[in-house]
């Protein structure tokens, strides 16, 4: 696991170097850094942050549900959203986008739709738990929240897509050995 971490932080600053990077990419790759950070520690490979309009990252989170200590609610966009509310900010977060690797799960969409923010780009489908093309199957209080939220996955980074997608199956592998599956 750590030598395809590696392999990946090295592909991940080679893109980095080029010099026609967009803040929406840059953003997009310290969301990439946070899920190899995350895997380096033992957790489950996912990286979010939160920005402003223009792209400026407000917040972070990486996921740490199994190290240092077993917290079931420590998914990184929970962490990135908690590090936001406890912050002295003064964005409004329904101005804010979170950016995640992964598509959220079940525990994170429901936070994302009573967090306020308002608009979700993800990286990579999660074909085991993913849950934004569910959400006509959410409680109608949440099903409410859910026309004020936008997920839209990203299409148009071939070369950090293709990151996250072996930083999901490197996650997956971390789920499989964490669980016993």
């Amino acid at each position: 696991m750590t030598e395809k971490l590696k392999a990946l932080k090295i592909k991940l600053e080679a893109f980095k170097q080029k010099p026609s990077i967009t803040k929406k990419q840059g953003a997009i790759v310290s969301a990439i850094e946070e899920a190899i950070e995350a895997g380096f520690a033992g957790n489950y490979s996912v990286g979010t942050v939160l920005v402003d309009s223009k792209f400026n990252v407000v917040s972070r989170g990486r996921n740490t549900v199994f190290k240092p200590k077993f917290r079931s609610e420590a998914h990184a966009e929970m962490n990135a959203i908690s590090s936001f509310e406890v912050s002295d900010s003064k964005d409004q977060k329904d101005r804010l986008t979170l950016i995640s690797t992964l598509e959220p799960c079940l525990m994170c969409t429901a936070r994302i739709l009573l967090s306020g923010i308002s608009r979700i780009l993800f990286l990579q489908r999660d074909g085991t738990a993913g849950v934004c093309d569910k959400l006509h199957l959410f409680p109608s209080n949440y099903q409410e929240l859910s026309k004020r939220v936008s997920f839209t996955e990203i299409k148009d980074e071939p070369a950090l897509n293709a990151l996250a997608k072996d930083l999901y199956e490197i996650g997956e592998a971390i789920w499989s050995k964490e669980y016993g599956l």
